[in-house]
């Protein structure tokens, strides 16, 4: 008997747990379903509604304990969540915003595993001593990505001194790309 009520219990919750990883989440909240079900859990983690448009929406919080914007992309027709932008505050200084990017990389990596794809890098002839001023130029590449099989997390610099994290979920992505046509 209470092997048959561990067998039914096996069968109800084994759906629910593979159908769990299908998306791609972003505080433990899945990228799927309309809006109004993945902010209600987010208004919970502390994020307040900044702007809205049609298809997409700006929160603020914080995230990993720093102040940031929180842009949600929802799909055209069916208003799906499939993308997260996390965009923190410009810095001021080189080493602020590199140790900002590596406190990111490591809690993601922490999470994910090691990045998928990896690029740190200073083009010629510019160096880390010039830090800001090389990523402004465009001669700075900072990137780390996780390649998942529910979609793509990366975490990199950008040109106007920003970290940004970015979860893409990869069959509200492919729904986004169908509604447009």
């Amino acid at each position: 008997m209470v092997r048959k009520l561990i067998i039914c219990f096996l069968a109800v919750l084994l759906p629910l747990a593979l159908s769990a990883q299908d998306h791609l989440d972003f505080l433990g909240i899945p990228l799927d379903g309309p809006l109004k079900t993945f902010v209600k859990p987010l208004r919970k983690a502390g994020f307040k509604y900044k702007d809205k448009s049609r298809d997409d929406h700006w929160f603020t919080g914080k995230y990993y304990g720093d102040p940031a914007e929180l842009f949600v992309a929802t799909t055209a027709a069916s208003g799906t969540v499939y993308l997260v932008m996390v965009n923190y505050p410009p810095k001021t200084d080189w080493p602020s915003l590199r140790n900002q990017y590596e406190y990111i990389r490591m809690r993601l990596t922490a999470l994910y595993g090691e990045p998928t794809n990896k690029r740190e890098v200073f083009d010629f002839p510019y160096t880390e001593e010039d830090g800001l001023r090389a990523l402004e130029y465009g001669k700075c590449s900072w990137i780390s990505s996780w390649a998942l099989p529910e979609g793509v997390v990366s975490v990199s610099l950008t040109e106007d001194f920003r970290v940004r994290v970015f979860f893409t979920d990869k069959s509200g992505l492919s729904l986004a790309s169908q509604e447009k046509q």
